[in-house]
């Protein structure tokens, strides 16, 4: 009977311990959804600023997309030297998230399968790293758009960036 226990308890150990830390990993996981929850009922008593700020509700009834940026650029007072270094920031984070949504992917892709020892396993590790890569290519796009409109002073809407002939461009390229 020792043997058999010395030999199930090898093959059933590794899994114990994953179903473990899953367990442990669930648990912080609740408190912190939670503790979203939480903050969210919160702000929601909160009226977000930008929706009352004056010059943002002036600005949206200007139909052009460039009239719109040059209002919104003399209200808020900005200059070409701190909007020359918000681009720059907007170049250096486009190609953070590039990068790392595109290492998610390949990781994702290759090595998430041969390094984890259950099927069920990789698939749940599969799965958070596909909303990981969703996360960072959100910000990627984002990031994209925001330096088209300050490249090219026009805050044109999500649906105009992508509809522009050099999209793929500015999207792959972060010095574009």
């Amino acid at each position: 009977m020792g043997i058999l226990k010395f030999i199930g308890g090898a093959f059933v150990s590794p899994y114990v311990r994953v179903g473990r830390q899953l367990g442990e990993t669930s648990k912080v996981t609740y408190q912190n959804l939670t503790q979203v929850l939480n903050v969210k009922t919160q702000l929601k008593d909160h009226p977000n600023k930008d929706l009352k700020d004056p010059t943002l509700l002036k600005a949206r009834r200007i139909k052009d997309s460039k009239e719109r940026f040059e209002f919104v650029f003399q209200q808020k007072n900005w200059t070409e030297k701190e909007l020359a270094r918000h681009l720059n920031n907007i170049k250096k984070a486009q190609a953070i998230y590039m990068f790392f949504t595109i290492a998610a992917l390949l990781f994702t892709g290759f090595a998430l399968p041969k390094m984890l020892p259950s099927f069920f396993f990789t698939v749940f590790m599969s799965i958070i790293f596909m909303l990981t890569i969703s996360v960072f290519a959100a910000h990627w796009i984002q990031s994209a758009l925001r330096k088209t409109q300050i490249q090219n002073r026009e805050l044109m809407s999500f649906n105009e960036f992508i509809e522009r002939a050099d999209f793929w461009k500015k999207l792959f390229n972060p010095c574009a």
